[in-house]
């Protein structure tokens, strides 16, 4: 009787280690590394912040490093774009072969499937990297 009280007293202080650690990580990482949202003018504002206050930059400096945000965003977000037209012409022909696989009705619940997953995509906030391209009907 009492290894199993031991055991049941080990594993419930592991169990609250790892919820503790779980919580304080959580709370260290939202206030030590909030996410910007919105635009990408939000969050250059954000990084140009984050600079100018650990690196103590003067007016001419931010103005500096403001037009080199600026400049490698809108080379990232090029990217992201060729990037992600890529991706869609990978994914498209899977999800050709996928139906294939699938019953009729099975094909008919696959495509309401996909339809609500790019509602969900369309509906999300703009920032980060661009969702998957439509996919062709």
């Amino acid at each position: 009787m009492k290894k199993w009280k031991l055991f049941i007293g080990l594993a419930l202080v592991f169990v609250l280690g790892v919820l503790a650690g779980s919580m304080g990580t959580g709370l260290y990482m939202k206030y030590h590394f909030p996410r910007p949202k919105g635009d990408p003018s939000e969050m250059t504002a954000f990084i140009l912040k984050r600079f100018s206050q650990k690196l103590d930059l003067t007016e001419e400096q931010r103005e500096t490093f403001k037009a080199i945000i600026d400049k490698v965003g809108k080379r990232l977000e090029e990217h992201f774009r060729k990037t992600h037209s890529e991706i869609g012409t990978i994914i498209e022909p899977g999800f050709s072969q996928m139906r294939e696989a699938l019953s009729p009705d099975q094909q008919e619940r696959f495509d309401a499937l996909i339809e609500r997953l790019e509602r969900h995509r369309k509906g999300r906030p703009r920032h980060g990297p661009p969702g998957l391209p439509p996919r062709p009907r």
